[in-house]
C-alpha cells in the first residue's frame, strides 16, 4: 500500500455462523425453526458459486501505506482466508505470485527465520506458542506480527506522560535508555511492572561494572535522568503491555545509539496470541513480587540459553525460603530462573567464597546483570 486504507475481513465458518444464530435465536428466549435450521446446515455443493453482494464478515483491523497485504498467503501458499477492501482511494504497488516467488519469497524466508529464531530465545512465552501452533486457514504465526525496524539515535519510542496505544519492542541491536522527569522512586505498582518489563537493564551501576552511573539529563529534556540502559535481547512495550491501557507512559525511552528492534505496534498488537502476553504479564507480575519481597533488584536477565530459556509461567519459580538466607545458602535459595542466575546469585555465591567483599569490586562486566536499586554497589548488596 502507497497510500489509503485498507480494511481486513473475515467471514465466519459454517459451524461459527450456525453457533452465532442459536446464540441469537436463545437471547430472543426462542428455538430456531426446523426450516431456518435445514436452510443454514444443508452443505454447499462444490460448484455453488457465492453471489457477488455477500458480506465480507467482520472487520478485523485496517492496514495503512507501507504495510503488505496478501503477503502471508504467498508465504505459505495457502488460500486467502480473508478478504480486503479499499476503505478510500489507495494506491498499491501490484506483485503476481510468480513474481513474488522468484524475486521475493527466498529473501522474505531467510529474514523470517532469523527473527524467528530470535524471538523463540528472548520473547517469553514464544516457545510455548510455537510448540502449540498448527498452520491452517485464517491462522498466522506469531512471528508475522513482528516487524523489523532500524532507527537512528536519538529514535523516541515511548514519551513519559504520554497515553500511548499498545506496542511491544524486542531489541535485536544496539542500546535503549530510560529517562523520567522528578524523583527516582517507582510510585506505583504499574511503573514498577514496566520497569521489570526492561531486561536486561542496568541501572544504578558502577563503571567498573562496565555501565555507565545514571544521572545524565537528555539532551533538551530538561529535567529528564536517566534511570536505566537496556541490552540487545531485552524487551520493553507501553502500559497497555502491562494490562494497564489507558495510564500515562512513566518512562520517556530513547535510542541510545543506532537500533534494529523486532516491533509489534498497530493493527499487529491486538492479533498478538494472548499465551504470549500472558507470559509477559505473568513474568511482571512474579518480579513485581519477588521486588516487594525486599530483594533490592529491578530484574534478572533472560539470556539464550537453549532449551532453559523460560517459554512461560510455569518455569518462574517462588523462592520459599525466608528473606533474608545466608550467604553460604544464597546460591541454592536465590534460583529465581530455572537454570539461569541472577545477579544477586552472582554477588552472594561469590562473597560466600570470599571473592567479592566490601571495598572489592568486580572489574570485569557482567553478562546478562539485573539493576541494583537504592544506588547501592554489588559489594554493598552483597554484604547487605
Amino acid at each position: 500500500i502507497l497510500a489509503g486504507e485498507v480494511g481486513i475481513y473475515k467471514r465466519p465458518s459454517s459451524a461459527e455462523a450456525q453457533l452465532q444464530r442459536q446464540k441469537s435465536c436463545a437471547e430472543a428466549g426462542r428455538r430456531p425453526s426446523l426450516a431456518h435450521f435445514r436452510a443454514h446446515t444443508e452443505e454447499k455443493s462444490e460448484t455453488e458459486v457465492e453471489p457477488e453482494d455477500v458480506t465480507l464478515g467482520e472487520l478485523l483491523y485496517t492496514m495503512g501505506p507501507g504495510k503488505p497485504v496478501g503477503m502471508t498467503n504467498l508465504m505459505k501458499a495457502s488460500p486467502n482466508w480473508s478478504s480486503g477492501q479499499c476503505l478510500e482511494d489507495c494506491k498499491i504497488i501490484l506483485i503476481t505470485a510468480s513474481d513474488f516467488d522468484r524475486v521475493l519469497k527466498t529473501h522474505l524466508s531467510q529474514g523470517w527465520e532469523e527473527k524467528n529464531n530470535f524471538l523463540l530465545h528472548h520473547l517469553l512465552g514464544f516457545q510455548e506458542f510455537a510448540r502449540n501452533f498448527n498452520s491452517g486457514p485464517g491462522k498466522t504465526h506469531a512471528s508475522y506480527m513482528f516487524a523489523r525496524e532500524k532507527v537512528r539515535k536519538g529514535h523516541m519510542f515511548l514519551r513519559q506522560g504520554d497515553v500511548a496505544d499498545g506496542a511491544l519492542y524486542v531489541l535485536c541491536k544496539g542500546s535503549v535508555e530510560f529517562y523520567r522527569s522528578g524523583p527516582s522512586a517507582y510510585r506505583s505498582a504499574g511503573e514498577r511492572l514496566v520497569v521489570s518489563l526492561r531486561h536486561p537493564v542496568a541501572a544504578k551501576q558502577l563503571p567498573q561494572d562496565g555501565f555507565r552511573v545514571p544521572g545524565q539529563r537528555l539532551s533538551g529534556g530538561g529535567g529528564d535522568r536517566r534511570e536505566c540502559t537496556m541490552l540487545p535481547g531485552g524487551l520493553f512495550g507501553s502500559m497497555h503491555v502491562s494490562g494497564i491501557a489507558g495510564a500515562a507512559e512513566p518512562f520517556t525511552v530513547v535510542a541510545s545509539q543506532p537500533c534494529e528492534v523486532f516491533a509489534c505496534t498497530g493493527s499487529n498488537f491486538p492479533r498478538l496470541p494472548y499465551k504470549i502476553l500472558e507470559a509477559v504479564r505473568a513474568y511482571l507480575a512474579k518480579v513485581s513480587a519477588l521486588r516487594e519481597g525486599g530483594f533490592g533488584a529491578y530484574l534478572a536477565s533472560i539470556p539464550a540459553v537453549g532449551s532453559a530459556q523460560v517459554s512461560s509461567s510455569r518455569d518462574l519459580e517462588t523462592p520459599k525460603y525466608q528473606w533474608p538466607p545466608t550467604a553460604k545458602e544464597a546460591p541454592k535459595r536465590l534460583r529465581i530462573v530455572r537454570s539461569m542466575p541472577s545477579l544477586l546469585e552472582i554477588s552472594l555465591g561469590q562473597a560466600a567464597e570470599g571473592s567479592l567483599s566490601p571495598g572489592k569490586r568486580s572489574q570485569q562486566p557482567i553478562q546478562g546483570v539485573s539493576s541494583l536499586a537504592s544506588g547501592r554497589s554489588s559489594s554493598q548488596a552483597a554484604s547487605a
